[in-house]
Parts: structure tokens; sequence; C-alpha cells
């Protein structure tokens, strides 16, 4: 910890993601981006993209969250949707600029299995779930409060896509006085280069770590919590 103009400012991995301070937020890990799970079958495309680095980091993610599940972290998921179940669109224009050259932008429904984290990742009993219809998981969403409730610092991000969705959900995680801790190798774009840039960028600004760090404080912090206490 430093203090900063008289402000205490967490610095260290121990401080940052401490379990009882710290939740884990899955961004977007659904089954409209790796549809029917086809990152299984080398070379598949979707939209004229490589969905193989999405597919790269599910393991990664998966036992970051088996470590958190272990050290008894709060673990979140935000789940993108378009439309209703009804059909009403719940997306704007400034929002789907960005899709402007896209031949099959995503359309995904409330409750549609492509709405759906995929299973490998699926949440458990306990997990909170909740959906987004904008880049920001703190935008129009409970998350904040939810968060609050459970006296949380730190929100670990996992996800994708690291240059949208992470990204903007970073940024606005620090506007709303949390610290934003990225998961190097549990992030990922479709775009190799978008991923990279985007990487770099948060890199200057947030906490960034491997999940192998994460995973080692933790497992030394439920260690220390669990030797028994010896007599005087």
């Amino acid at each position: 910890m430093k203090i900063i103009n008289d402000v205490e400012v967490l610095t260290t991995i121990h401080e940052l993601v401490e379990p009882s301070r710290t939740a884990v937020l899955v961004v977007d890990v659904q089954n409209s981006g790796l549809k029917s799970l086809a990152y299984e079958e080398p070379g598949f495309e979707r939209r004229g993209t490589e969905i193989s680095n999405l597919a790269a980091v599910i393991p990664h993610i998966q036992r970051l969250l088996a470590a958190a599940r272990s050290a008894s972290l709060f673990v979140a998921y935000a789940q993108w949707i378009d439309r209703t179940k009804g059909g009403v669109s719940l997306v704007n224009g400034p929002h789907l600029y960005c899709h402007r050259d896209d031949a099959e932008p995503n359309n995904v429904v409330e409750g549609s299995h492509e709405a759906q984290t995929i299973e490998e990742l699926k949440p458990q009993p306990g997990d909170y779930v909740f959906n987004k219809s904008w880049s920001s998981t703190f935008h129009h969403t409970g998350l904040d409060d939810v968060l609050r409730g459970r006296d949380i610092r730190s929100v670990i991000m996992v996800g994708c896509l690291t240059g949208g969705c992470v990204l903007k959900s970073a940024i606005d995680a620090s506007h709303h006085n949390y610290y934003p801790v990225l998961v190097r190798d549990c992030v990922a774009s479709y775009n190799q280069e978008s991923h990279d840039l985007a990487l770099r960028w948060l890199e200057t600004k947030f906490p960034v770590f491997g999940s192998e760090e994460i995973e080692t404080v933790w497992n030394e912090m439920t260690s220390e919590r669990e030797k028994p206490l010896t007599k005087a």
C-alpha cells in the first residue's frame, strides 16, 4: 500500500486480490460467441474472425474460477443480450456504430441458448448472474449495488472482448471506486492485434496479473487461515 495525496492506494497483489474483499467477474463468455462449442474445431471461423483466441483462455478461466471458489470468493457473470424475449431492441445507434461493417452483427435474445454462459464455465449456485446491453457491466445493471452490499473493493475481470466490454468494464469499475484487476491469460479478443493493443493500454492504468500469480496468493492465504492455532 502507498499513500498518495493522503489517500491509501492498494499496490500489492496480496492487497488487490484479498479473498474477502474481492469478486471475480466473468464477462460475456456466451454461446453467442462460441456457438455449440465450435471452438473445439480447429480453424472454425465466425463472421470472418477466428475464435481460437477465445477458446485458448477457457481452461485458464476454469482453473481461476475453481481456485476462487475454493477461497470463497464471490463470483458474478455478465451476459450480453440485444433483445428482450418480446423482441424489443435494447441497444442503440452509438453502440451499433462499432458493428456497422459486420456482415452478421450479434442479435442475442434474452433467455435464449445464445445468451447463456458456455457449459464449461456455467454459473454455480450462489453466483450472481445478470444481463447487460451496454459495453460496461456497471451501466444500467445492479452489479454496483451487489458488490457494495458485499463490501467488495477489487473486481477480477475475465472474459471477452479485451478491447470491448472488458476494457470498458474496467474503466467503469474504477469510476465506481473498485480496483479492476485484469487477468492476462483469461481475457481475449477475436483479433490478436486488438487484444494486444487493449492489454498494453490496460497495463498502464490498472493491475494486471497472470492467473497463476493470483491462484498462488489465494492458496497461500487459504493455507495460512487453515493453520491450527498454537498454544502460548
